[in-house]
């Protein structure tokens, strides 16, 4: 041990512990709430929580003896027998472990395994200006990005409140708003959702019968509302993607004749998802050029898809 360290407090018997400390696996409680620990405990502590042929106690007492009021510990840190005592690299208090192969230091406490982290650099931290406040980052990790916890907090905030301003709004099909994210996931999952709807709207055939006139005006209605929002979200990302829009494929087969059953889920599930879609204004900083190209041909995929099936409407309309 260090010159001018104070010895470490046995957590079991409150009393100093001047030898070799033994390294355990131990749990503190508060409440209900546990949690693991590695603490230092002192030599007779230790020895008592085993069972001995001299004053002939058995399992269950000795089991005891490893139990405090909100503290208890389990074993000794590792896998083999017990070693001799090691210094702690950090601090160079004297340290009993059990052996094993994956521990490649030995360290006393958590604040020892970290004051190592910060030694790698020698604490002078990363010599780069704090992302909050601007101060050169003089002391902790070669990786620091922040000057001090109060900076790290408040760089932390920063972050959600603008995430929070650059979320566009989602609405399902009822009008209710969906929780906040980023906008460039909102639109990542509803392009996504939305080429794969207006694909199977692309590969429908005639309608069948079976179907009032009141609902084709209906889904013709929605049909045309929902376009009109696809059309601008297209525009958006054509102007930010810089790229010409390619001329769409038209010449897919119809796999199969379109339904009354799925023309009203479709049309249902394609209002609903182009009123979230309605509520982004301007694209953000996160949606990149190149992310930007592979959306606007997603797009024009669904302007196609929505042409056609709205084509369909018009000749059973116009029969």
């Amino acid at each position: 041990m260090r010159e001018g360290m104070s010895p470490a407090a046995c957590p079991m018997c409150d009393g100093e512990i001047n030898g070799p400390g033994f390294l355990v696996e131990a749990s503190r409680s508060k409440g209900r709430r546990r949690w693991r620990v590695r603490e230092l405990i002192c030599e007779p502590c230790y020895r008592r929580g085993f069972t001995t042929t001299e004053d002939g106690r058995t399992a269950t007492t000795a089991f005891t003896e490893r139990q405090r009021d909100r503290f208890e510990w389990l074993r000794l840190v590792g896998r083999g027998r017990e070693q001799a005592p090691e210094p702690c690299v950090a601090c160079g208090r004297l340290v009993v472990r059990a052996s094993d192969p994956l521990l490649k230091r030995v360290t006393c406490s958590h604040s020892c395994s970290t004051s190592l982290t910060r030694s790698r650099n020698g604490n002078q931290g990363a010599a780069e200006p704090c992302e909050t406040c601007g101060q050169e980052i003089a002391t902790g990790r070669a990786d620091s990005r922040y000057c001090s916890p109060a900076c790290r907090q408040k760089g932390y905030r920063q972050r959600q409140a603008t995430q929070a301003a650059l979320a566009a709004p989602l609405l399902d099909a009822r009008g209710r708003r969906y929780p906040q994210r980023s906008q460039r996931k909102a639109l990542e999952n509803g392009v996504a959702v939305l080429s794969g709807l207006c694909d199977a709207f692309a590969r429908a055939g005639d309608l069948e019968g079976g179907v009032r006139p009141s609902e084709l005006d209906q889904w013709r209605t929605d049909l045309t509302e929902a376009r009109q929002v696809v059309e601008a979200l297209h525009l958006k990302l054509r102007t930010r993607s810089g790229v010409v829009d390619l001329p769409a494929d038209t010449t897919r087969a119809p796999s199969r004749p379109a339904t009354r059953r799925n023309l009203a889920q479709g049309t249902t599930t394609l209002s609903g998802l182009c009123a979230g879609l309605a509520g982004v204004t301007d694209l953000s900083e996160e949606v990149t050029p190149e992310l930007a190209a592979q959306w606007q041909a997603q797009t024009a995929g669904a302007l196609a898809g929505i042409d056609h099936i709205m084509r369909v409407l018009d000749t059973r309309l116009h029969a």
